[in-house]
């Protein structure tokens, strides 16, 4: 592999052209690659606070790129017919152990593609970013999404049923409350938890995200809440098994309590979402609770709803036909 040449400085701040680095480097716009682009788009973001997780889909893009064309295609010969191609390449590439990519992982890779473009267009790199010229029919398309939640009966039987790891059950049982992910339950510290008047809050930096949360707690979430005791603020709320063994534990615990779908710790997360439209909460304080950057990803809540709606009216009229 050739050495990757430094022909993109990422600001810290503001916005710069490629004039102004051309300017220093006295480097034609014509030498930059693709790849070269993508790892400034991948440091630009990483200054900006991004998480990890979302550098490592960077990286597996510029692979699935490398892959496709290799590593030395210049940015100016990244044209619409390279984008269509590189979608049909995603269709058909297959994950290092040779199972064909996930619906939802193409349309991330692409997803991340098309945003590295939209930046190479608001510095200078490019006049414009060629995935605009592709229409909407011809483009990957996010698989209809379903979301595993538990209905308020479900919920309340494990609520008042044992489990097989009582640990597990209080951190689930949070989350089903919070809408906590796995991870931020695990990482939560003592030091995160406090009380403003007479709420009891959390104050955490996400740990998918790194975004910054300030959540309430009910009366519900808190009694799921360990007993701190002695515990010091740095100490953690909750002492966990791994992920695995935790999903392990779910799944039998489901079972014995009449629940035969997947359940895993994020249907947590799912079930205080749709237990919140289903309180008639608005979205956009829902997605504020869940701490998502945009509206849109809680729409897909909403959109669970209302296929349930239609399932209920459906059987209704099966009833009566």
């Amino acid at each position: 592999m050739r050495k990757r040449n430094q022909l993109l400085p990422v600001p810290e701040s503001g916005v710069t052209t490629y004039a102004d680095t051309a300017v220093s480097s006295s480097v034609q716009l014509s030498s930059v690659t693709l790849v070269d682009m993508m790892l400034a788009y991948k440091e630009h973001k990483r200054r900006a606070g991004n998480s990890p997780a979302f550098a490592e889909q960077i990286t597996k893009t510029i692979r699935h790129l490398t892959l496709f064309k290799g590593e030395d295609v210049a940015l100016q010969q990244v044209d619409t017919a390279f984008c269509l191609a590189f979608i049909d390449y995603l269709r058909a590439a297959c994950t290092r152990w040779g199972t064909p990519l996930a619906q939802m992982t193409r349309v991330a890779y692409f997803r991340c593609f098309n945003c590295s473009l939209n930046w190479a267009a608001r510095r200078g790199l490019i006049s414009f970013n060629p995935v605009m010229h592709i229409e909407s029919d011809m483009r990957l398309k996010e698989p209809e999404t379903t979301r595993e939640y538990l209905t308020k009966e479900e919920l309340l039987r494990l609520m008042s049923a044992s489990c097989p790891c009582p640990a597990v059950k209080s951190a689930y049982l949070f989350s089903c409350f919070c809408g906590l992910r796995y991870s931020d339950v695990r990482a939560l510290r003592w030091a995160s938890v406090f009380t403003d008047g007479d709420r009891t809050r959390l104050r955490i930096v996400m740990v998918k995200t790194r975004k910054a949360l300030s959540l309430p707690l009910s009366d519900a979430a808190l009694r799921w809440l360990p007993k701190r005791g002695a515990a010091l603020s740095t100490a953690n709320v909750f002492t966990l098994p791994s992920l695995v063994y935790i999903n392990h534990v779910l799944k039998l615990w489901a079972r014995q309590n009449g629940i035969d779908r997947k359940i895993t710790f994020h249907t947590a997360r799912h079930t205080f979402a749709t237990m919140c439209l289903q309180a008639d909460v608005d979205l956009y304080t829902v997605s504020k609770l869940l701490g998502h950057a945009q509206v849109k990803t809680t729409q897909i809540y909403a959109r669970v709803m209302d296929r349930k709606k239609d399932e209920a009216v459906d059987a209704l009229s099966e009833m009566f036909s």
